[in-house]
């Protein structure tokens, strides 16, 4: 709707839409609910599972609650890949900049805010992205984009912007490099959405923070993308 809310028919109807109309590579989903006992029957997490089974890369924020047992549904489906978030405190750096003592930025640390822990099911996140404290691009039309405003109140092209629903498309972007990456290499042939998990979680880079709260580590799209177009397999045996 209008104020950004949706009931779980409408999403269950926007992933079949995905599914056989649009027929997409990727779907990524910044929304989320807890269900008790999360047993990953739910209708969203259901339309999630008929996704991965039609080949689609499903990525789900896991929720904006700690890092303490939190992780929302659908993101604690294992059959998808679930993103935290880490802190870019560049843009702290960057606006204050004229500071006394100001001197660089510190980031890639766990977000407070991003929902970690052990699931019902003995999950943990898959990887994490940026998503505390960065930038977001906006619009300057604030008659329809209204939150597009500057501290001043001017219209802004970007804005500041945090939260797993941040992370979770930087996750989506990397699965659709690594898509492309991989055809490119394996005679136009798609990698499933199991190899693309893997490939995305083995190439993360280790934060040396608990897997409950990490998962593999920090997204590294260039890696992952490396890994996609040097994959030996049925589909093709290219040069590392």
């Amino acid at each position: 709707s209008p104020a950004g809310g949706a009931t779980s028919s409408m999403v269950v109807q926007g992933i079949e839409y995905a599914i056989a109309v649009a027929r997409v590579d990727v779907i990524n989903e910044s929304l989320g609910s807890n269900p008790v006992p999360d047993n990953q029957n739910d209708p969203i997490s259901l339309a999630n599972q008929a996704a991965v089974a039609a080949g689609i890369t499903v990525v789900a924020a896991s929720g904006d609650a700690g890092v303490s047992g939190t992780v929302g549904a659908p993101a604690g489906d294992p059959r998808i890949i679930s993103v935290g978030a880490t802190t870019s405190f560049r843009l702290a750096a960057q606006t204050q900049r004229n500071l006394p003592g100001a001197r660089g930025w510190v980031s890639d640390n766990i977000s407070p805010i991003s929902s970690g822990g052990v699931t019902e099911r003995a999950e943990v996140i898959d990887l994490v992205a940026p998503g505390n404290n960065g930038w977001a691009l906006c619009s300057t039309d604030i008659d329809m984009f209204t939150g597009c405003t500057n501290g001043r109140g001017e219209p802004s092209p970007v804005h500041s912007f945090g939260g797993t629903s941040q992370a979770a498309p930087f996750a989506a972007g990397a699965a659709a490099l690594v898509i492309e990456a991989y055809a490119a290499t394996h005679r136009g042939a798609r990698p499933s959405p199991a190899l693309i998990k893997r490939i995305l979680i083995s190439t993360a880079t280790d934060l040396n923070d608990p897997a409950d709260r990490q998962g593999a580590g920090l997204l590294n799209s260039l890696q992952a993308v490396l890994a996609g177009q040097s994959i030996q397999d049925d589909y093709g045996s290219p040069t590392a």
